[in-house]
């Protein structure tokens, strides 16, 4: 339902108009706005990142504190 306009600016909405627009709204029932395929590719993203990183730590944390240390001496002379 559409609120009238009043002098440019519409009219605040009523408590039913507010319950038909929760009704009518296409959102799971879980009150989430993000589709379950976006949100398990999203998932999955952040899983791969925190899997090679804990490789990487896991396989070459001396080399990756080495060059930690080296960059670290080109921004702090």
């Amino acid at each position: 339902m559409t609120s009238p306009i009043l002098f440019g600016k519409s009219a605040p909405k009523l408590a039913a108009d507010r319950a038909d627009d929760r009704r009518n709204a296409r959102t799971p029932a879980d009150g989430s706005t993000m589709p379950a395929a976006a949100r398990f590719a999203v998932v999955v993203a952040i899983l791969a990142l925190m899997a090679g990183a804990l490789y990487l730590i896991l396989v070459r944390g001396d080399a990756l504190l080495i060059d930690l240390a080296k960059l670290g001496r080109v921004f702090c002379y």
